[in-house]
């Protein structure tokens, strides 16, 4: 199994049909939120057309069927977001299976968001955004922030999102 998800990995690399412009900023961080450790990424287009949403934060969780995707799949398309939306992007790498199943990319999203409220940004600076599985990974954050009573951030957007995972739902 881990095998074949090795292969598909190599794959899936819509990195290359959508390249990271050289003006783009991207610096790795570590965070650790009470001994759980999360590996991300600063995205910041520093050329910008005009000057809007400077204080927001976009937290973005990617795509790929909770098996596939990484900074380096997604760094292009996160860079043009930057530019177009003049905020600064943390693309979290949450934990993907088959080698850590469900819920551990929710754990991975909210200890992240709990790290970031301590480190002094505020939930109205934050906003969660998600394409596909990390769509549904959004929403599935904000959902575990409200049932642990937590402050929820400024907004969430996801892309086509893909929210039942039991797959019995009509397509």
């Amino acid at each position: 199994m881990f095998t074949i998800m090795k292969y598909l990995r190599s794959f899936f690399a819509i990195g290359t049909t959508v390249p990271k412009p050289s003006q783009c900023q991207i610096n790795k961080e570590i965070f650790d939120y009470d001994g759980h450790v999360i590996e991300t990424y600063w995205i910041n287009y520093p050329i910008r057309k005009f000057q809007m949403n400077s204080d927001i934060l976009l937290l973005y969780l990617h795509g790929g069927g909770y098996m596939l995707g990484d900074i380096y799949s997604y760094r292009g398309f996160e860079c043009y977001l930057s530019c177009l939306f003049n905020v600064t992007i943390l693309h979290l790498e949450y934990r993907i299976c088959p080698e850590h199943p469900f819920p551990a990319s929710v754990d991975d999203a909210v200890a992240l968001y709990r790290a970031l409220l301590c480190n002094n940004i505020s939930p109205s600076q934050i906003l969660i955004m998600g394409d596909s599985a990390g769509g549904g990974l959004s929403l599935l954050t904000i959902q575990t922030l409200i049932a642990r009573q937590l402050s929820v951030p400024r907004g969430v957007i996801v892309l086509s999102s893909w929210t039942d995972l039991s797959g019995y739902g009509e397509s």
